[in-house]
């Protein structure tokens, strides 16, 4: 074994699909180390078993104990503190196996080293993708939040956002007053691809902003909601991200990107991220990694091959799930279609 190098996740990764610019999940959930954490169960190559503290909900926006002393009255105890939250971060590992002869005979062609130019990023954008597919189905999936709706159902979102006539502005501020409710600013709107495009040709929300065709970008949705949903004469931007990654089930050397697809396009989640990160704050997710992303080079002998891993444990875990609004298919079926999703 020549030794493990750390080298971080940012660092990497032009793989054949993915640009290390689709992935999203460390800006929307910010990475933090777990309070504690167990090295001895990386030995399964399972991953971690962790822990953070959680902030106990008792005496924070209460009304149920009296706090006006009344006449012999004694002052009431609140009761505050943290709690433990386990939580279990998996380990996740990608290997590339490569010729020695062909790579040690790399540097000829310009390639100073087979593991920092193509091993380990070919391993950490699959290691990377993986994350962000766990990350985009928390965020789409409506079990993981206290507050969820379906567009189009009688018992969600009736009106869906390729409909002309829909009121978007109007659900989206439904959306942030349940994280209002909650405690906490809706500061961050991730949109599925099908789902952005809905909404910056929905007459409705353009008219706040424009014709789309002059320019209607992410930049100018954060304004616009920045403005339209302000209140109490808060200025506090609202981010705006879309998760463009894309995973194909073909496999090599016959992958065709006309079966690339995205991880999901058809969604929209609203929320409060911490400003701050910080475990003791509350967020409605962070990214927990217990280890460090690493490469390891190994000599197999048996066909005289080096084996490259890589490999991280790290998860984007629901910290507090009344901090975000779950908004699941808020486009038709032909307008994901129409608008590329």
């Amino acid at each position: 074994m020549a030794g493990i190098v750390d080298i971080t996740l940012a660092a990497a990764m032009e793989a054949k699909a993915n640009d290390p610019a689709n992935f999203i999940t460390r800006q929307v959930a910010p990475v933090l180390p777990p309070e504690q954490a167990s090295p001895a169960a990386i030995e399964g190559k399972t991953g971690f078993s962790a822990k953070y503290f959680k902030r106990q909900v008792q005496g924070f926006g209460r009304t149920s104990l009296p706090v006006k002393i009344a006449p012999g009255g004694e002052t009431p105890i609140i009761p505050v503190g943290l709690s433990d939250a386990d939580i279990f971060v998996p380990l996740r590992s990608a290997g590339v196996l490569v010729n020695r002869e062909i790579a040690d005979s790399m540097t000829k062609y310009g390639i100073q080293s087979f593991e920092g130019d193509l091993a380990d990023p070919a391993a950490a954008s699959n290691v990377m993708l993986d994350i962000e597919k766990d990350f985009v189905t928390k965020i789409a999936t409506g079990s993981y939040w206290a507050n969820s709706a379906t567009g189009g159902s009688t018992t969600g979102f009736v009106e869906q956002w390729d409909n002309p006539g829909t009121n978007v502005l109007a659900q989206l501020a439904k959306m942030q007053a349940a994280i209002q409710k909650a405690g906490k600013r809706a500061n961050t709107l991730v949109l599925g691809w099908a789902a952005l495009y809905a909404l910056r040709n929905n007459a409705n929300f353009a008219k706040f902003g424009g014709d789309a065709t002059m320019g209607f970008t992410t930049d100018q949705i954060s304004e616009l909601l920045s403005q339209m949903l302000g209140y109490n004469g808060v200025k506090q931007p609202i981010k705006v991200f879309v998760p463009t990654a894309v995973s194909t089930t073909d496999a090599l050397p016959t992958e065709s990107t006309s079966n690339n697809a995205f991880l999901n396009s058809n969604f929209a989640w609203f929320g409060h991220v911490a400003e701050s990160p910080s475990l003791r704050t509350r967020s409605a997710l962070y990214t927990i990694q217990p280890h460090p992303w690493t490469v390891r080079q190994d000599q197999v002998a048996a066909n005289n091959s080096y084996m490259y891993t890589g490999s991280v444990a790290e998860d984007a875990v629901v910290i507090d799930n009344t901090l975000g609004f779950c908004l699941a298919s808020p486009v038709s079926s032909a307008g994901v279609t129409a608008y590329g999703g």
